[in-house]
């Protein structure tokens, strides 16, 4: 008996590092997901910046050709 104890505390040992090791994997992924939709966010700003500023740059043009 005492060996079939000593087997079962190993077995749910182990079955606690694997649970623990999977919760981490998942943060970690969680964690790159997180990283590449902020990523991405950046660059759709970054790509849009310019047309942007662009339109920004003729309106005001012609507000001052037709202003002076």
């Amino acid at each position: 008996m005492a060996g079939t104890t000593g087997s079962s505390q190993a077995i749910r040992e182990l079955t606690e590092q694997i649970e623990a090791r999977k919760r981490q994997q998942q943060l970690v992924r969680d964690v790159r997901q997180q990283k590449q939709a902020s990523l991405q966010r950046r660059h759709t700003f970054e790509r849009l910046t310019a047309p942007i500023l662009f339109l920004l740059t003729v309106l005001i043009s012609a507000v001052v050709l037709l202003f002076f």
